[in-house]
This record gives structure tokens, sequence and C-alpha cells, in this order.
């Protein structure tokens, strides 16, 4: 030690004899700074309590008031009174002493202290990482091994998406906007839908593949899955849940999976199909017994989808009645559109033989809808036969009418028509009843009887119905009528039908328009990115997913685990007057984050408490995630270098960094760059925790002599991937270092200053300032090296003046 004392004072006076400016390391600018610090013991074990004594000195060059030290509660020590806030007492000529008494958790070596104090009226902090010598194996900061798994990425659909809206019968996209609320990077990240097994046929793949691939979502940033559906035509309208299940790694190859629930929103207008008997028209209108009839029968498809492969089979034929003239029972008619109407023409031979007043004909129907499914319907209608010449009564239905042209399933509907007799007989004893689908029920008195209706008279007929739980979509309906004519002096019974259409709404369909139900189906931020300690406005927007009733007296209140959100200068609570059927309403809040709230996302939940318009009271919850980050702020010291350079000789390099910040600087690396060789040029420091310091140091060449401009340049990620910069530019005066040849006899004359004149006008300077600052480069670089050493060995827990 004394040796290295000897050695520097020589290089001092060296100095001070040659008039060579002396190099300063410089420290880094802060208003106190911690001189030296001490323990007893020496060495640290699990549990122990021991003293800590630390010596500050003002360097602010103003009086500082209220000086506090802080044990901060990441540290591997804690105080053992449990007061972590030590008062700093007054300074005296700018110095002072603190104690404290601390316990050893066990793991780690850091004691992060927080300087408190006010200055110029202002409070202000500085925050200072030391290590002491503990037992744990390896206490180097920049050795500890990191757990990488802990780095999770959270992706999940964006919370500004709208309920999506697709359309059956079609081949839709749905575009997913996944973010990345989280601070840590995701890749190869494979995206799936997944449909409840009740639904899973409904929704087919365009493509072959059933999943999606996206590289990368860096943290919080937005990236689009898209996938191409071909919906089927025959799926029920409504909202159907989707499960979306996600895989991915995080950005050190750890794998992961998660999966998100979101709801879509399907519009069907295509009823199936549907075919019946619309009408049937005779020539001649009665059937005269051994003629010739010709029968035009149409059959329309009152459902919007198409009937395909519609086969129709005759029934009732017999050869004391009716029979097809040179054709089959079955006819092909291929393909009915929807709301289409296609027309047989049967060829009839009529038997002289026929007995009664009407004949009884019917038709069964086979079809398929366009995605294979099979139908099958039978419908029964009776002909008039003509047997005199006889004035006989004929009635027809006419002004069908409901009283709701759509009925919902459970409730009661009425319907009326009128019966009217276009003959120029009288019609007696009619009867007047409905058929129909099992679950329409009649709940009026049925059939309906009137005595007698004469020719061009008319009468009202009105029905209660009643519709089950069970039905669902378009129902036919039978108006079936019986009536009596008198032919030949005896009594004959006519028989005729007419087809309605009832719309029914299904049980699931009524239910989602009876339950009022508010989602939140939009949020945003303003700004974009929140920052821990400021404030932001959430934008939300409330959709009122019913249809048919409004919401009412809306309560929604918002609260966060730990008071992570508050809000600023108003109430957690809001209130909605209403919002009518199928509408949002918009609100905006101020929201204040807390300043030390670590950087990822934070659950924010949402109570809506709300009536309907009968005054029946709902309650829906919903969580947003809302990401938050911590400001970043790397700071380095002044770099250390010599004041001259010469051409092929190694200058080193020092400069010390620090996280001033509370978000870890992610992938740190440090590069010295210029036109120089050298040793050492690059560093990668990896993650960098809030609080933590660093070093770089280097050997730079310089190769040609001349004014030298490079620079030292920091490069890191915050937790959203983006990449900053931070630059030390330096500026060396670079010499060109020539050898001379001397004999001996010159060495020493000239180093007696017997120089000749010839001599001092080649040499310039002289032989002997070249040498001289040739060793004062070498000096300065010995004093860094033994500096630099001694930074070391404080880290290590050392005092500085060993």
């Amino acid at each position: 030690m004394k040796c290295k004392s000897f050695f520097c004072f020589l290089i001092l006076t060296f100095f001070l004899v040659s008039g060579i400016a002396f190099p300063v390391l410089a420290v880094t600018n802060t208003d106190i700074i911690i001189t030296h610090f001490d323990t007893d013991p020496d060495e640290i074990k699990e549990g122990d309590k021991f003293d800590f004594n630390v010596w500050l000195e003002n360097k602010s060059g103003s009086a500082l008031t209220n000086v506090f030290l802080v044990i901060d509660d990441s540290s591997s020590f804690y105080a053992s009174t449990g007061m972590s806030q030590i008062p700093v007492p007054d300074w005296s000529a700018n110095k002072s002493h603190v104690s404290a008494s601390l316990v050893y958790k066990g793991t780690g070596n850091e004691l992060k202290l927080v300087i408190k104090y006010t200055k110029d009226g202002a409070e202000d902090e500085k925050i200072q990482s030391i290590y002491l010598n503990t037992k744990e194996k390896d206490s180097s900061p920049r050795g500890t091994p990191t757990d990488t798994s802990k780095y999770v990425p959270r992706i999940s659909v964006s919370g500004d998406m709208k309920i999506p809206i697709l359309t059956a019968g079609k081949t839709e996209s749905l575009v997913l906007p996944l973010n990345n609320y989280s601070t840590h990077g995701a890749k190869d990240i494979t995206v799936s839908l997944q449909f409840p097994e009740k639904d899973n046929e409904f929704f087919i793949m365009d493509t072959v593949k059933m999943s999606q691939d996206i590289e990368r979502i860096p943290a919080n940033r937005e990236e689009n899955a898209e996938f191409r559906l071909n919906i089927r035509q025959d799926i029920p309208k409504g909202l159907y849940t989707v499960k979306i299940n996600y895989a991915f790694s995080n950005l050190y190859n750890d794998k992961f999976t998660s999966s998100d629930t979101i709801y879509i929103n399907v519009e069907n207008d295509k009823t199936p199909p549907e075919v019946f008997v619309a009408k049937i028209e005779s020539t001649p209108a009665l059937i005269t017994p051994g003629e010739k009839l010709d029968m035009n029968v149409s059959f329309s498809n009152i459902g919007k989808l198409d009937a395909k492969n519609v086969k129709v089979k005759i029934l009732g034929l017999d050869a004391k009645g009716l029979q097809l003239f040179n054709a089959g029972d079955s006819v092909f008619i291929g393909n009915i559109p929807g709301y289409g109407t296609k027309v047989i023409l049967y060829s009839l031979t009529t038997s002289p033989y026929i007995q009664g007043s009407s004949y009884p004909i019917g038709f069964v129907i086979e079809y398929e809808d366009e995605v294979g499914n099979s139908y099958s319907k039978e419908y029964n209608s009776f002909l008039p036969v003509k047997t005199s010449g006889e004035e006989e009564a004929v009635l027809k239905v006419k002004n069908v009418k409901l009283s709701s042209s759509a009925v919902r399933a459970g409730d009661e509907f009425g319907l009326k028509f009128s019966i009217t007799n276009e003959g120029k007989g009288r019609a007696q004893n009619i009867k007047a009843w409905l058929e129909g689908k099992e679950g329409l029920i009649t709940k009026s008195i049925s059939p309906v009887r009137i005595q007698e209706l004469g020719p061009q008279n008319t009468a009202s007929v009105d029905f209660t119905m009643l519709t089950d739980e069970s039905l669902s979509k378009t129902q036919p309906v039978a108006i079936r009528i019986e009536y009596e004519i008198s032919r030949m002096g005896q009594s004959l019974k006519q028989d005729i039908t007419q087809y309605f259409e009832v719309e029914v709404l299904d049980r699931e369909g009524a239910a989602e328009k009876t339950v009022p139900r508010i989602i939140v189906n939009r949020y945003t931020f303003q700004p974009e990115t929140i920052n821990a300690g400021k404030a932001f406005t959430l934008d939300l927007s409330f959709l009122n997913t019913n249809k048919e009733k409004s919401v009412e007296n809306i309560k929604i209140s918002l609260s966060s685990k730990d008071g992570i959100f508050t809000p600023e200068n108003s109430s957690n609570t809001f209130y909605i007057e209403a919002i009518t059927p199928g509408q949002s309403a918009d609100r905006s809040i101020v929201l204040y984050p807390k300043a030390d709230a670590a950087p990822k996302s934070y659950p924010l939940d949402l109570l809506m408490v709300y009536e309907d318009s009968d005054g029946e009271q709902y309650e829906e919850a919903e969580s947003l995630n809302i990401p938050v980050k911590q400001e970043q702020r790397l700071e380095t010291s002044d770099l250390s270098l010599p004041p001259q350079a010469f051409a092929g000789q190694g200058i080193p390099v020092y400069v010390d960094f620090f996280n001033m910040g509370k978000s870890t600087l992610y992938n740190l690396m440090v590069k010295a760059e210029g036109d120089f060789g050298g040793e050492n040029n690059s560093y990668f420091a990896g993650n960098v925790e809030p609080g933590r310091s660093d070093y770089y140091e280097g050997m730079i060449v310089p190769q040609n002599p001349g004014k030298l401009d490079g620079k030292i340049v920091f490069s890191y990620e915050d937790e959203a991937g983006n990449e900053h910069k931070v630059e030390k530019e330096f500026t060396l005066n670079v010499s060109d270092m020539q050898q001379q040849n001397m004999d001996p006899g010159q060495m020493e004359r000239n180093m007696q200053g017997m120089m000749p004149p010839e001599m001092e006008q080649k040499s310039g300077p002289g032989i002997l300032v070249i040498i001289g600052i040739a060793l004062a480069v070498a000096a300065v670089a010995v004093v860094i090296i033994i500096l630099v050493r001694k930074k070391r060995y404080s880290k290590k827990g050392m005092t500085l003046d060993e």
C-alpha cells in the first residue's frame, strides 16, 4: 500500500513540474453523495442484526433541510426497529453521519437507499444502491440468474372491439384485434377459435388450417387475427359465444397458453323452406262424372331459403273416382326458391260412377334445405263434384287477419276471417275450425257453428289462439270449413281448406328480447400510453343489447384492487338516466394510477345496477384491463478520458450508468463507436432493474493523428419492446508518436538541456516533452485502473478507504 502511495506521489509531482493538466475522474452530478460506509460485522449472514454506518456529503452548494434516509422495501435488508425512514442529523461543514440497525433477509446483497430532502423550497430525492458483503454464495447482482418464465405476456381481444355482426348464409371475415396487455413481448403466437359443441356445425372454416399464426406482438401493441367463416343458412339468429385459444412464447422461449371468450351476433332473416299447397284450380270448376279434368296445383315455399329436390306424390286416386291420364303419381319438380311457387298440371279422368258432392284428394311433399336437412309434409283437400244442374252454395274464406304480425312463443293472439257464400244456393250446418302444428292451441269454442248462409251473404268468425313455448319460426295454419248443400232433394257435405302463416318468435329469441342486458362495447384511453402517477381519461360506451326494452336508473361503480386507480376530483360512481333499445350511452372519467404501480396491466372492475321498463332490477359486472407503464430514466456519469492521446496507443474509457426510473431497462447494450480500434468496445448488461447501477470500461486505440470524434451509445428496450438510446459524445486530440534514434550520449545531453540548435529546430517541443507526455499518459492509465478497481471493491462491500 505504501509503494502505491509513493508511486502516485511521484506521478503527481511530475504533473506539477511538467505543467501538463491532471485528468480528474468525473462523478455523477448529485446533490448528496455517499463518501463511504461500513458494517459491523464485516460479513453478514442470514437473519443477522447488524449496525450500518454511512457518511454523506452535501455537494449541491445550497442548504438542505428535512433530510431523511429511507431503507427501500425492495432491499435485501430491513430496519430492525421497523422504522425504515431515518432523519439525517444537522450538517456540519456540509457533512453528516447516519447509523441504522438492519437485519439481513438472506437473499441478495443489495441495500437500496432513498435520500429525501428539501432544496430551495422544493422536495427532491436521490436513489443509491450499494452492495454489502453477505454470506450468500454469489452476491454479485450481475451474476444472479434470471427466471425468465415470470415474464408472462398477456394476450387478449382489445377492449374497444365491438360485438361482430355476421350474416347467416355468407362467408364472413371475423377480425380479432389482439392486444398484448403486458410489459413483455410475445412471439410465435397461434390463435384458434372454439365454438360450443351445440353451435359447432353452424360455423365452418373457409381454410383447411383451423388457426392463425402471428409472428410477434410487442408489449402494449396490437395485431389482428383474421378468420374466414362460412355461416350456415339455417343458423338461428342471436348471440353466440366463441372461445379464443392462444399459444405463444415470451422473448426467452418460455411457452404459455391462455384463452378469451367473446360474443358474435348472427343476423338471419333466412327462414327455412316450408312447402305447402297454396292453391288448387280445376277446369271445369266442378268435377263432372265421366269427363276429363285439368287440375293446376300451386306449391309455394313460404321460407326464405330454397327448397331443393322437391318431389310431390298425389294421393286419393281411385278407379271409381279420379285417375291420372298417362302419368305416374309422383312428380319431381326440382327446386323452389324462397317465397317462390311452382305449379304442377295434372290431367285427370273422372269415373262416371263417382259418388258424393266432393272428392278427397291429397299430396305428400318431400324436399331438402340447402344444407341437406330433409322435410316431409302431407296436405289434404276436397274437390267439388257436379251431379245435377241445380244452383248450389259455394263458400269462400276471405279477409284473414292476425292481431299481431309476429307472435311470441307462449303468448295469445287473435285470428279473424270472413266466410262468403258466392254461390246461388243456400249453405247450411256450417262448421269452421283451425288446424295447425301441435303447439298451436285454440282457446275459443271450436268449431264455430253457423246455421245458414244465403247467397252473397257473409259471416265473421273470431278465434283466440295460444302458442306453446316450444314453437319457433313461421307456422302454417289451416282454416277448415264444412257445410251442407241441397242437391236433388238430398243433403250433401262440402269441405274447403285455406292456409295462412303465423310468424312465431322462438323462446330463446323471446328471452333475449325480454331480458335487458348492458355491456361495455367499447373503451379507449386518452392518452393512449398510461404512465404511473399521471392522470388519464377513460372513455366508456355502454350498449343496451335488448332490441325491445329500455333500461333505466343506471348506476355504474368503478373499483380496482389495492386502489391502483382513483378518480381525479370526482366520484367513482356515475349515473345514466336511460338507454333505449339497441342504443348506447357514452361516459368519461379521469383516473389517476398510483405513482408506484409496477408496469403491467391492471383490472378495473365495473358494477352496473339498473332497471327495465317494468321496474325489475338487474346487475351486470365487467372487468376492463388497463395497461400502466413507468417512465424510464437512464442516467450516466461523465466519461473518464485522458486529455491527450497518441496514434496506436490504447486509451482506457470508463463510465457509470444508473437506472433512476421505476421500470426495468431490458436488453441494455453499451457500445463505443468511432474511427478507432480497441478492446471491449461493446458490453451487454442485460436487464437492469430499477435502482441498479453498472459500469462500462473499455480500451480504444486511435489509428490516425488528428481530431477524433467518438461516442458511447447505450441502447435498451422498454416493456413494450420499443428501443431507446442514450449517447455520450467525446472528442480527443490524437498526436503522432515518433521514434527517435539517439545514442546514450545524445540522450544524456538532451536530459541536461544541452540540445544542439539544429536538433531543437527538428524536434519541435523536444524529445523530453514527448517522453514526458508518454509517461503522463501511462500514469493516467495507471491512476484510472487503480480508481476503477476501487469502484469494483466498493460494489463488493469494501469501504472506499481501503
